[in-house]
């Protein structure tokens, strides 16, 4: 495990502009990006000041530069750790980012000129369904999707008893095989639907709150 995430890079703008926690978080998600080279030049952002003070400008690019700073320590983190594993050269599929940091502007770029890999944004509708609400299918999410559904393929294969409400009969003479994979799919169906649903209820419940 590598200690630093999105959390780091926030204290740095926080740090290196000389504003608060939250105003450094918010310029990261509606301004940053991991690339200086690449950002406006000729932009700015401008904070509120504070207890009278007068309003800060801070410039993309010097914002681009903060991050970029912090992400490429990342970077070099990640591969020293990959390549003490020996899976560098078996990468053939190249690197997928999860959470929320893999939002951030220009990152892909950043992450393939390091480390030489294809890189793409991992979502969690690559295993769900379609109709998956879109606060859920978020980046940020892809990981803890990834770990529900592995507990489930767990539970799958081990064929574990969980609570069924629909039975198939056949008349087959193999019916007992045959109804058992279909309590597999419906078992699987049901669990899927219980996340989905779960999930959002958790956003419809952060939208009241808000």
């Amino acid at each position: 495990v590598i200690p630093f995430g999105g959390n780091v890079i926030t204290r740095d703008i926080k740090e290196g502009c000389a504003i608060l926690q939250r105003q450094a978080e918010s310029l990261k998600i509606q301004f940053g990006s991991a690339l200086g080279d690449l950002a406006q030049e000729d932009k700015v952002v401008t904070i509120p000041g504070i207890s009278g003070r007068d309003p800060k400008e801070i410039s993309f690019k010097s914002l681009a530069y903060i991050i970029q700073s912090r992400m490429e320590e990342i970077i070099d983190a990640v591969i020293y750790e990959i390549e003490n594993s020996g899976y560098m050269d078996k990468l053939s599929a190249g690197i997928v980012l999860t959470g929320g940091g893999a939002m951030l502007k220009h990152l892909n770029q950043l992450v393939k000129f390091k480390t030489g890999l294809d890189v793409r944004i991992g979502f969690p509708s690559e295993r769900l369904a379609a109709d998956t609400p879109d606060e859920v299918n978020q980046p940020m999410f892809a990981t803890s999707v990834g770990l529900l559904l592995k507990g489930l393929e767990y539970y799958v294969e081990r064929d574990e008893e969980m609570p069924v409400e629909e039975t198939v009969e056949t008349g087959q003479e193999n019916g007992k095989e045959a109804d058992r994979k279909i309590r597999k799919g419906v078992r699987k169906g049901k669990i899927l639907e219980s996340l989905k649903n779960t999930l959002s209820d958790i956003f419809d419940e952060s939208d009241v709150r808000m």
